[in-house]
């Protein structure tokens, strides 16, 4: 998929997306499934939302656990990236 594709399907410009209302299945990586409260993008540039929870907040629709296809950044509090 490229650049602009998958900013017209995620609604947001790569990097501020986030899993809330999309309309396509998520795979998401073990470690984001097993989330208590975590951090995605807002949709919108230089904003993020808090304390999203995953099966609250969005639907898993599978989960995979190889991190060699998959690249997955987890941000703490204060993280600059």
């Amino acid at each position: 998929m490229n650049a602009e594709t998958t900013v017209s399907v995620i609604r947001a410009s790569i990097g501020f997306a986030d899993p809330i209302g999309l309309s396509i299945p998520l795979l998401v990586h073990e470690a984001v499934a097993r989330m208590e409260c975590g951090a995605a993008g807002a949709k919108e540039s230089d904003f993020h939302i808090r304390n999203v929870v995953p099966g609250r907040d969005f639907t898993v629709e599978g989960v995979y656990t190889e991190p060699e296809r998959f690249v997955v950044r987890l941000a703490s509090l204060g993280a600059v990236w």
